[in-house]
């Protein structure tokens, strides 16, 4: 190696050290020289023809990889549009991507693009997700994401939605004319299934006489969620007013109703009922707090709600100091 390259090497670590202090950072310089004597050290080589492929082909294998896994296409998508906007952004090579170039790019999106802790945590996972894969079949030397911190996401404490709130919805919602809009949101307070999951529900899907429905969550996973007579009795108003032969459960009038069709019709009918901050999601913690708060177990809620661990299923749940106290007094 020549002085020229051993001057880099040196200057380069020298900017990566800046969290030690300046006596700790000279002793790792000093140390650094005294292998560079002893020692002819070389940048490391990609594998063998990761050169040759580039950013978007190996985006294509992965996104092929997940598929593979079983991820649903929702996921598959939002990991293309993360990882494009990376790749955009930074305008370099995944494969030359360091994990400094990946810090400082952590810092641009909260400073110049203004994405909020939760945001930047979620981008983490998927570029974690990536870069392993890339480690891990070879295309670079090592997964520039393990030296990366975590993030700090603030706890935020989300309620669900009162009962005056569900019934303010529920009659802006009411139209003597077409009973679609009350009866998706009698289906998501009822059922706490995912907005991605109702809008894959079939007619045929539906179960009147048990009162249930079959649906597949994350990870093609499938498992029954149920509602109540209040809710059956909107779906059958709903559908003896059709006179398509669209197998979708919910239509819009393009054919079936997407997530984006719903939030668009709930931001609709919250601006009509002067509710604040309403989304499908919210009525998926709705039922869960108030299935747990009548007494249903822990457990059950959670396979309600398709989790596989339970620590997922409490982040849902929201109990207030009334709820403590009144189970205080009952068991105390």
């Amino acid at each position: 190696m020549s002085i020229y390259d051993k001057r880099i090497q040196r200057d380069e670590l020298s900017e990566k050290l800046v969290f030690l202090t300046i006596e700790q950072r000279d002793r790792v310089l000093e140390a650094l020289d005294a292998v560079n004597e002893r020692f002819d050290i070389t940048r490391a080589k990609l594998p063998e023809g990761a050169r040759g492929k580039d950013s978007m082909q190996l985006l294509q294998y992965f996104l092929d990889a997940k598929k593979v896994q079983g991820c649903s296409q929702e996921t598959i998508s939002h990991y293309k549009y993360v990882l494009l906007q990376m790749l955009d952004q930074m305008d370099m090579p995944f494969v030359d991507m360091t994990t400094h170039d990946i810090m400082a790019y952590f810092t641009r999106q909260e400073e110049d693009f203004g994405l909020c802790a939760k945001t930047r945590a979620g981008h983490r996972t998927v570029y974690n997700s990536f870069f392993t894969w890339l480690a891990t079949e070879e295309f670079v030397p090592k997964n520039p994401m393990l030296r990366v911190p975590t993030i700090k996401v603030p706890k935020e404490v989300k309620t669900p939605y009162s009962k005056v709130d569900v019934a303010r919805l529920e009659g802006a919602a009411w139209d003597p004319d077409n009973s679609r809009d009350l009866a998706i949101i009698h289906f998501l307070r009822s059922t706490a299934c995912r907005i991605s999951e109702m809008c894959r529900i079939n007619i045929d899907d539906i179960d009147m006489i048990k009162r249930r429905v079959k649906v597949y969550g994350k990870g093609a996973k499938e498992r029954y969620v149920h509602f109540d007579e209040e809710t059956e009795l909107y779906l059958k108003a709903y559908l003896a007013e059709r006179e398509d032969d669209d197998p979708a459960l919910f239509i819009g009038r393009l054919g079936r109703l997407t997530p984006g069709g719903v939030r668009a019709m709930l931001k609709r009918v919250a601006k009509r009922a002067g509710v604040k901050n309403v989304h499908p999601h919210k009525f998926r913690r709705t039922q869960a707090t108030d299935l747990l708060r009548k007494g249903m177990p822990l457990e059950k809620v959670s396979r309600l709600l398709g989790h596989t661990k339970l620590d997922t299923t409490m982040t849902y749940i929201y109990l207030d100091d009334e709820d403590i106290a009144a189970d205080y007094k009952k068991y105390a």
